[in-house]
């Protein structure tokens, strides 16, 4: 009869046997345990690319009437749109006419673009009106109020009733002086009255628009 297999109390202890982590060399438990930190114990951070907005849309120039001033010699007393700018040029027909200053508070979504400021005499009413020239402000955003000046300064011998008209654009045509663009264009209007009094030759109810005070 044969006999079965033997199972020596080596090979057995080798069979039942297991390691443990204390059993590892110091220098390998700390590795070990130096990857498992960092593969599940280090916050890991998702990178994701930038929001990106579109840009703000361009505006016109809008001027607030409440604001628009204008002074018709230094120092003097701001008047508003409602009110008529009088002017005394003196019996002399060729005295030099004080020149007007006129401001006006905007807001303006500029995208990049310069705003600028013009003044006409007869506005889209003479061909041959006169101009001054204003400001040219820093492009913005339409959430900043800004001010923005310009002067006239007429020639001597001007008299009569004249519209007078401020206008903010961001671009002019060099050749007609004009605004390039009708739809990017702001304005306020004043009715501008340059008479002697008793002078008959302009007298003052050729203005329609003259205003008491």
């Amino acid at each position: 009869m044969r006999a079965g297999p033997t199972t020596t109390r080596l090979s057995r202890s080798h069979a039942e046997h297991s390691w443990t982590l204390a059993e590892l060399p110091a220098l390998a438990r700390l590795s070990l345990s130096f990857m498992v930190t960092m593969l599940f114990g280090v916050p890991t951070c998702l990178v994701t690319h930038a929001t990106e907005f579109p840009p703000p849309v361009p505006t016109a120039p809008f001027l607030d009437p409440n604001t628009a001033l204008a002074s018709p010699a230094p120092n003097a007393t701001g008047v508003p749109p409602t009110r008529m700018i009088f002017i005394d040029p003196g019996p002399d027909p060729d005295a030099e006419i004080p020149e007007i200053s006129f401001s006006v508070d905007l807001q303006s979504e500029d995208n990049g673009r310069p705003l600028s400021a013009r003044v006409f005499m007869d506005w889209k009413i003479a061909d041959n009106g006169q101009f001054g020239g204003g400001d040219e402000l820093d492009p913005s955003s339409f959430d900043d109020i800004r001010t923005i000046r310009a002067r006239l300064k007429l020639r001597p011998g001007t008299r009569g009733c004249h519209q007078v008209a401020l206008v903010a654009s961001h671009l002019f045509d060099n050749y007609t002086f004009q605004p390039v663009y009708p739809e990017d264009t702001g304005f306020v209007v004043w009715w501008l009255l340059i008479e002697h009094p008793g002078t008959e030759q302009y007298p003052a109810a050729q203005c329609p628009h003259r205003t008491s005070g």
